[in-house]
């Protein structure tokens, strides 16, 4: 049963990396929402994306509990500047089944915007994604001013 909710997620990833350019909040959630089929803990992903908004890689940063996933900033900023992303998507899961970011996920997106503008280097989005469903944090007017 693992195994096939295993190959189910990789089949779900590789028909969203057919639209590489993901210059929209709907392209970036669909890309990314296949990441999380069947997760029964929260995970968190950083999508890179280069000028083009065509995408330079995408990478698991974090697995967490089923309520709570850590993020390091220093993490999330490494890899922006391995991947030479010019700007960065992140985005993670509800197991709950509801996709409303918690004033948690509000701060450490903050957090995260603020360190990687450092670094010149664009929070473009943060999603969250529960029950084929996700949030956009950009839309939802969470993202700090210069991310948006």
């Amino acid at each position: 049963m693992k195994l096939t909710v295993e190959t189910a997620r990789r089949v779900q990833i590789c028909r969203a990396s057919m639209d590489r350019v993901l210059d929209t909040t709907r392209k970036c959630g669909e890309y990314l929402a296949p990441y999380f089929f069947g997760a029964s803990e929260e995970m968190v992903y950083a999508l890179a994306l280069d000028a083009k908004c065509k995408v330079l890689g995408c990478s698991r940063l974090f697995t967490g509990t089923v309520n709570s996933a850590g993020l390091s900033t220093r993490s999330v900023v490494e890899f922006a500047l391995r991947m030479k992303a010019t700007s960065v998507v992140l985005a993670h899961n509800h197991p709950s089944g509801i996709a409303v970011p918690s004033q948690e996920d509000v701060r450490t997106t903050r957090s995260v915007a603020a360190a990687l503008d450092t670094v010149d280097v664009l929070l473009a989005d943060h999603i969250v994604v529960a029950d084929g469903d996700f949030v956009s944090m950009a839309e939802s007017r969470m993202l700090p001013e210069r991310s948006r």
